[in-house]
């Protein structure tokens, strides 16, 4: 049976319809398409309400979404119309592995957002983890994303922010402050 995935985001916005969707669009081939069009729609409070669905797709079904991260690294780069969107696409990212052609683009994105004040404390705390989990192989960039630790040691920083970055600092042996 056919469901309208724009209709389920109208009614309501709520725990179980996210997980409904992701279950949905997990056994319905054609859904997936829908569901994205709708991420990358004109309707930011449609949008907002799918972008809760992404973080569980992305972790159940992540070859699903490969062909769609051009598109998602891009409305990182412009800026999402919504901060859910862009909190629930960096938790995306987080949940998945990612193809070295996109490591550099989502390593800029996550350096920028680190340091921001303007982003939500998950966007940054979710740029932290997904920045220190793509560094890890490269120790040019441990050294970076080292730098970027010890400056935002020196700032006030939430909890969330301060477990993020106690974390990548014992992940990637950082010598911080």
């Amino acid at each position: 049976m056919k469901i309208s995935i724009r209709k389920i985001l109208e009614k309501e916005h709520s725990k179980h319809n996210a997980l409904f969707l992701a279950g949905y669009i997990y056994i319905e081939p054609g859904a997936l398409k829908e569901y994205m069009a709708i991420l990358f729609g004109d309707d930011i409070k449609l949008a907002q309400r799918a972008a809760w669905s992404l973080s569980d797709i992305a972790l159940n079904e992540p070859r699903r979404i490969q062909r769609y991260f051009p598109k998602l690294i891009s409305v990182l780069e412009q800026g999402a119309a919504h901060p859910a969107i862009e909190r629930n696409i960096l938790h995306g990212f987080e949940r998945m592995e990612i193809p070295e052609k996109f490591q550099s683009a989502l390593i800029d994105i996550c350096f920028a957002n680190m340091i921001s004040e303007d982003k939500s404390i998950a966007a940054r705390a979710y740029s932290i983890t997904l920045a220190a989990r793509l560094c890890a192989p490269y120790p040019e960039l441990v050294s970076e994303f080292g730098v970027l630790v010890k400056e935002l040691q020196e700032r006030p920083l939430s909890a969330g922010i301060k477990v993020r970055l106690r974390n990548a600092i014992r992940d990637l042996k950082i010598n911080a402050i």
